[in-house]
């Protein structure tokens, strides 16, 4: 695991938080959109480890560059050129709260 440091001007483009135990997580990234799933569909038609299943009782975080591109100048450059890598970077920071 790599640990990078975050830049202390920057701010998330996501904060997720607890409010009883005020424990939180931090996304930042450059990317400008973030898809957010809540597992909504989730029932007690599935079993996990731990029980049965219920809505929102996950949440996934995706940061991205907004698709739709070329209708949305606005939105970024999303063109991957052949043979020209392209990396980005996501950052998580774990706040411990109370």
């Amino acid at each position: 695991m790599t640990s990078l440091k975050i830049n202390e001007n920057a701010a998330p483009i996501a904060k997720l938080q607890d409010l009883d135990s005020n424990d939180a997580l931090e996304i930042y990234s450059k990317r400008n959109g973030l898809v957010v799933y809540t597992a909504n569909a989730l029932d007690n038609t599935l079993s996990f480890t731990r029980g049965l299943g219920r809505p929102q009782m996950g949440i996934a975080m995706e940061a991205q560059t907004l698709p739709d591109t070329h209708n949305h100048p606005g939105f970024g450059d999303i063109t991957l050129s052949a043979n020209e890598p392209q990396s980005y970077t996501i950052t998580y920071r774990y706040l411990k709260g109370n």
